[in-house]
């Protein structure tokens, strides 16, 4: 084992153990907005997982029917990532300085 490397060894039923309470049971006690939080991020993850799936399975095809080379191929990966990446920043910061501006 390397040196600091720390690993998580713990089991899905270890956690529900050391939770005191399962994942179902956790979903009966959740009010009605909860579960409608936890199924919109959910479908927010499943949605995006669905837009990388298709990217990368149309790819091959407009990099042959437009002419692009790898090289442009990269720009707009990299830029893909880093507009996900500034939007998803901009989310989770712009409600905590809304919140500390008392607006």
């Amino acid at each position: 084992m390397a040196r600091g490397l720390v690993t998580n060894t713990c089991s899905a039923d270890t956690i529900a153990l050391r939770m005191g309470i399962g994942p179902i049971q956790l979903l009966k006690q959740a009010t009605p907005a909860q579960r409608r939080t936890l199924l919109a991020a959910a479908l927010g993850w499943m949605l995006d997982a669905f837009d990388a799936m298709l990217y990368a399975l149309v790819l091959a095809y407009v990099m042959r029917d437009l002419g692009m080379s790898k090289k442009r191929r990269d720009f707009f990966t990299r830029s893909r990532c880093w507009r996900r990446a500034s939007a998803a920043c901009f989310l989770v910061f712009l409600p905590t300085e809304l919140d500390a501006s008392g607006h």
